[in-house]
């Protein structure tokens, strides 16, 4: 028997119309698909089985035999991912609340934090999403250790490529740490990483759903003065929402210590960025109010002071984390969009950050104003950050200044730095900072 006949006879037999023994799934009354089969020899195939040589016949039953059980074991996955997740029952398992969401347990690294993401696990898998492996003392580590694909927030600078070290190099890509259990990195099915939080549960973070469905999707989210890291997407099962971003590169708070060799014109150039951000913000009527600058992203480090030479690209900065941010109509004015007390959120408590003295007065204050402190002092009051440059380091200091008269708005501030930047050469800002804690 020559191989066109061996080869109909194994299609014959794996042919679905013959005779077999049926296996149908059925999971609360419902019937999902019907799995593989066990097939049968029939009276069609009974000839031509007999027709293969003897030597040849085990060699074309055990094939037959592996590719019946791989048939069944992909159909078998492909079932699981079909079975709809019970999203009642997994809700019950979940944080009643977003406090508990961010702080389940006493530790970050216990056992409850995990337990709120293996909950999750069956619909993030539904919606083709695989979780970074969690790698103890709130490390997550990349599925198989694997680098990601680019997707135009996270880059390495040409100084790291060599990938000596584990700081700012690829391998810094694959192993990152969070700092309370309502972050999570996962990977798509198209081989990109991004970020999972839950954003809205129950009757808690129903405005901060509205503001990001507002700046950081559709026509605004195109807009290049707006710095809102886009929201990429949301899953939504009972009363729940989660959000799902674009995983970046770094926080904008290594960007003034720490490892990266940044000039101070790289370190200048995010400063303008995320005042930019802020004066759009501010301009929709929308103000952070923890605009600290842990909560602002860059796609990565340019080091300039590594290389000695200006930066030809700048990395983009994104505003992140709008959970105690307060939104106000568009047509209120500047001066009666006023709030008054210490800014909180669903799952911030208890307020940790410094504030300005209007804030802790409990008159009514600008949370505008809030947000421009809040970022000034982020890097001169903690500790200092001074430019060396006498003109730039006074606009930056006066970001504090206790006097809400005297202190600058986001877009004054902006359109003040970026004049006296605008007239210096480049080549003037590749210097290096000093930094005091």
């Amino acid at each position: 028997m020559g191989s066109v006949g061996r080869n109909r006879a194994v299609a014959i037999l794996l042919d679905p119309t013959s005779r077999s023994i049926n296996s149908d799934v059925v999971t609360d009354g419902t019937k999902y698909c019907r799995c593989p089969r066990l097939l049968l020899p029939t009276a069609e195939t009974m000839p031509l089985l007999n027709s293969i040589p003897a030597q040849v016949k085990p060699l074309v039953i055990v094939s037959v035999a592996t590719t019946v059980v791989l048939l069944s074991v992909v159909s078998y996955s492909h079932l699981k991912r079909m079975i709809p997740v019970n999203t009642k029952r997994l809700r019950v398992k979940l944080p009643k609340n977003l406090a508990l969401w961010r702080s389940p347990g006493e530790d970050v690294d216990d056992e409850d934090s995990e337990a709120i993401w293996r909950t999750l696990d069956p619909l993030l898998r539904q919606h083709g999403l695989e979780q970074w492996i969690y790698g103890g003392l709130s490390y997550l580590d990349a599925p198989g250790d694997s680098v990601r694909m680019p997707r135009g927030y996270a880059y390495i600078g040409p100084s790291r490529a060599s990938g000596e070290g584990n700081v700012g190099t690829a391998r810094s890509l694959s192993r990152m740490q969070y700092l309370n259990a309502t972050f999570r990195i996962v990977r798509t099915k198209d081989g990109h990483d991004v970020t999972v939080r839950p954003i809205r549960l129950g009757n808690e973070g129903i405005e901060h759903l509205r503001i990001l469905r507002k700046i950081a999707t559709g026509p605004l989210a195109l807009l290049s003065n707006n710095h809102t890291l886009p929201m990429a997407g949301t899953i939504d099962f009972e009363d729940v929402t989660l959000g799902i971003f674009p995983l970046t590169g770094n926080d904008m708070d290594r960007a003034f210590k720490f490892w990266p060799k940044n000039s101070v014109g790289d370190v200048v150039d995010m400063i303008l960025q995320a005042l930019e951000g802020l004066a759009f913000l501010h301009e929709q009527r929308i103000a952070h109010r923890d605009a600290n600058i842990s909560n602002f992203v860059v796609e990565y480090h340019p080091e300039s002071l590594r290389t000695m030479t200006v930066a030809t690209s700048r990395p983009r900065v994104y505003i992140v984390d709008f959970e105690t941010s307060v939104a106000f109509p568009e047509e209120l004015p500047f001066e009666s969009c006023v709030c008054v007390g210490v800014p909180t959120g669903e799952t911030i408590t208890e307020w940790a950050r410094a504030l300005p003295p209007e804030v802790t007065s409990r008159e009514l204050y600008s949370p505008f104003k809030l947000d421009v402190w809040q970022f000034g002092y982020s890097f001169t009051g903690s500790y200092t950050y001074r430019t060396t440059i006498a003109v730039i380091d006074d606009i930056l200091i006066n970001l504090v200044n206790d006097d809400v008269g005297h202190r600058p708005s986001a877009k004054e501030a902006l359109s003040m730095l970026r004049s006296v930047v605008s007239k210096m050469a480049p080549i003037d800002l590749l210097i290096p900072p000093t930094v005091t804690r």
